[in-house]
């Protein structure tokens, strides 16, 4: 896998007020483009991670309300535990929550502090194999 990395600053801002580190990871046909601020606000954009989908069992789990307002709960049908990462993006690829679960039946996201709108909801598993589905917050 390909890799650059540098920073940047704004014009007309003094240098190191601003900076923004960006990574730069290509893969075959896939790329994708990480930018950071100084307050660790990333935006992400490409091919790969926020809307693939690999080899992933979509119907074991179910997420609901949609749309919803407070809490978003995550529902399993497997009977065994599995650990699980959770992220939420919003429209522009920021990551605005990460987490990690054993998974055991159900989860329950508090996205209370979310403005509304339109939200990407990544799950990946312990392979690294991971959906992507969007909710609406009201």
């Amino acid at each position: 896998m390909g890799r650059h990395h540098s920073f940047y600053g704004i014009n007309n801002v003094p240098p190191y007020n601003n900076p923004f580190d960006y990574i730069i990871e290509a893969d075959g046909n896939e790329q994708m483009l990480t930018v950071t601020n100084v307050n660790g606000d990333q935006a992400i954009y490409g091919t790969q991670p926020i809307l693939s989908t690999h080899r992933f069992n979509e119907n074991s789990i179910v997420f609901y309300p949609n749309p919803v307002k407070n809490e978003l709960i995550l529902r399993t049908s497997q009977p065994n535990a599995e650990s699980l990462k959770i992220k939420i993006y919003n429209m522009e690829g920021k990551l605005l929550k990460s987490e990690g679960f054993n998974f055991q039946k159900e989860v329950i996201l508090d996205i209370s502090n979310f403005s509304k709108g339109l939200y990407f909801l990544n799950i990946e598993d312990e392979n690294g194999n991971s959906t992507t589905n969007k909710f609406i917050i009201e």
